[in-house]
């Protein structure tokens, strides 16, 4: 965990030593970054950095963090691209058989399901977006190439339902893709798209 000593640094010096890491972590792959680098280019000594982190592993965590916090604080800061076109399958008003409240009732939770969905989809797109044009993005690049299965921080789950799953592993795979593959990035967008359109409840 990163110390109290580092988070009390002034904030241009603090700054420096982020900005050290951040081109440390986005030159190569965590398993091959130096803590030798990151002091020559900061002018620290070797012992200042064991006293601002544990090793170069929690350096990486800490760093990682802070793209996170940046990015999603980021995502409003743009142009939103264009909506999905994931859209409510709403019953026909001109039917001529009258709605009952049952049916009005499951109307409305189909209506909120596919609402769901779309901002799932726009929130991925978002995400995306926003750090393919941030300073992180070559960090990231390396984190979804080499380094997430360490610290994606997640434990398999058994009890998550079958929709939730499928939705998270959509997405997951989806910026994935695009980070390591950032010209295709419209089809694997398309693709979410259409599989989230898949998952919409039947009229």
């Amino acid at each position: 965990m990163v110390t109290p000593t580092f988070l009390r640094l002034p904030e241009a010096k603090r700054e420096h030593i982020e900005q050290a890491l951040l081109d440390e972590f986005s030159r190569v792959p965590l398993p091959q970054a130096q803590v030798s680098n990151i002091v020559q280019q900061t002018g620290i000594a070797r012992g200042a950095f064991y006293r601002y982190f544990t090793d170069i592993d929690d350096a990486y965590q800490y760093m990682l963090n802070l793209a996170l916090r940046d990015i999603h604080s980021g995502i409003s800061a743009y142009e939103r691209p264009e909506q999905s076109h994931i859209q409510p399958q709403m019953q026909s008003q001109s039917t001529s058989k009258p709605v009952t409240q049952s049916q009005e009732q499951n109307q409305h939770t189909s209506c909120q399901r596919n609402n769901e969905l779309q901002q799932y989809y726009q929130r991925t797109a978002d995400f995306i977006h926003t750090t393919a044009n941030s300073r992180y993005y070559r960090m990231l690049f390396w984190y979804y190439q080499d380094n997430a299965a360490q610290y994606a921080n997640q434990q398999p789950n058994p009890q998550i339902d079958a929709r939730n799953w499928t939705i998270a592993t959509l997405t997951h795979q989806t910026i994935r893709d695009c980070m390591l593959d950032p010209d295709n990035s419209s089809k694997y967008l398309a693709r979410l798209e259409q599989s989230l359109h898949l998952l919409q409840p039947l009229p």
